[in-house]
C-alpha cells in the first residue's frame, strides 16, 4: 500500500467524520431523540480515533518498529470495534439511499431529475465507507509490514555481527 495515500485517506476521513460528529453532538441538544444522536456521536468518535491512531502508529513506528505493549492493545480493540462499525456506515448509506428513493417516488421524478443537493449526504457516506475500509486495510498492512521489517532488521543485525 502507498503510505502517502494511507495518510491522505486518514486525513480526509478525519475531516468527513469530524464534521458529522460535530453535527451529531449538537443534535443531542436540540433533537427529540438525543440518545439516537449520542450513539451516532460515539460511533463517529471511534471512527475518528481509528484514523488518528493510524496516523500516529505510522509516524511513530514506521518503518521497522513492531506494534507492541499499550499500542498493540489499543490497536486490537480499535480495529475490532471499527470493523463492526463498518456495518454502521453501510446502514447510513442504505438509509440515505432509501430516503432519496422515497423523495424521488413522492415527487414522481426519475433519479436524474433530482437536484444534486439531494445526493451530497449520500456521497459523503460513500466516501466515509471507502475511506474507512481503506484505513482498516491500511492498518492491517501497516502492522504486517512493521513486523516483517522488524524481523528483517533483527536478523540482518545478527548476521552482520556474526563471527566468520
Amino acid at each position: 500500500m502507498n503510505w502517502k495515500f494511507f495518510q491522505v485517506c486518514c486525513c480526509l476521513q478525519l475531516m468527513l467524520v469530524g464534521l458529522h460528529g460535530i453535527v451529531s453532538l449538537f443534535a443531542i441538544f436540540y433533537s427529540t431523540h438525543p440518545f439516537y444522536f449520542f450513539l451516532y456521536s460515539v460511533a463517529y468518535i471511534l471512527i475518528m480515533w481509528l484514523a488518528l491512531f493510524g496516523l500516529q502508529i505510522f509516524k511513530k513506528l514506521y518503518p521497522d518498529e513492531p506494534v507492541d505493549g499499550k499500542d498493540k492493545k489499543t490497536f486490537n480493540r480499535l480495529f475490532i470495534i471499527n470493523f463492526l462499525l463498518t456495518a454502521f456506515l453501510f446502514g447510513l448509506f442504505f438509509s440515505e439511499l432509501r430516503s432519496i428513493n422515497a423523495i424521488r417516488n413522492s415527487l414522481g421524478l426519475p433519479w436524474s431529475g433530482l437536484p444534486f443537493s439531494f445526493f451530497i449526504q449520500l456521497i459523503c457516506y460513500i466516501l466515509m465507507m471507502i475511506f474507512h475500509l481503506l484505513i482498516l486495510y491500511g492498518l492491517y498492512k501497516l502492522r504486517v509490514t512493521l513486523y516483517l521489517n522488524y524481523r528483517k532488521k533483527k536478523f540482518d543485525f545478527e548476521g552482520a555481527n556474526s563471527i566468520p
